[in-house]
């Protein structure tokens, strides 16, 4: 009885995988050329491989554009009111992403010293620069105190900047919403 089940079980696997096997790929989508790391069938979007891959800043602008609909949306507000709450909201996460993007610099810095892959864009970002700083002044063994010091008020004064920068952001957008708009951007995170 306990062979049946197991061969009955096996049968039906076998008889749903098999029409998989014959497939091709669907329309606009193509299978991973073979070589390196390529598995046979394996599939990937059809601009993988294609010079320069997918526009990011168009996928970064749609991704944005939805996002704001979807918190328009959330917040019902009018048109009026809108025109004056999408460009307040869009300052908000501006410096919030520019916050995130320097920690994910400065993390990527800090593996880069420690012998790991480089990091995948440049350090204009002063916060950035002056992490950076402090960190190659720890590695020296003769750095003095007082230059210590010096770099780690330069770092606190960066990023206390950033965040200033935020809270002012975040009070003009508080300036002009209502309380009910105003929890609710408080919910989703673009207000504190």
């Amino acid at each position: 009885m306990q062979k049946m089940k197991t061969f009955g079980l096996l049968a039906l696997g076998a008889a749903l995988a098999l029409p998989a096997f014959g497939q091709e790929a669907a329309p606009g989508r193509r299978t991973r050329p073979g070589g390196e790391g390529a598995r046979e069938g394996r599939e990937r979007p059809a601009w993988a491989g294609r010079e320069g891959g997918p526009n990011l800043e168009e996928m970064r602008q749609q991704w944005q554009a939805r996002r704001n609909q979807q918190i328009r949306e959330q917040l019902q507000a009018t048109d009026e009111e809108w025109t004056v709450i999408e460009p307040l909201i869009n300052r908000v996460n501006a410096v919030r992403q520019q916050g995130a993007m320097q920690a994910m610099a400065r993390r990527a810095r800090a593996r880069t010293a420690e012998g790991g892959d480089a990091a995948p864009w440049g350090g204009d970002e002063q916060g950035v620069d002056e992490a950076t700083a402090l960190r190659q002044l720890l590695a020296d063994a003769g750095a003095t105190p007082e230059t210590i010091a010096e770099r780690l008020t330069a770092l606190r004064e960066a990023r206390a900047k950033q965040a200033e920068e935020l809270k002012k952001a975040r009070e003009e957008l508080r300036a002009v919403l209502t309380l009910r708009q105003e929890a609710q951007l408080v919910l989703n995170g673009t207000l504190d």
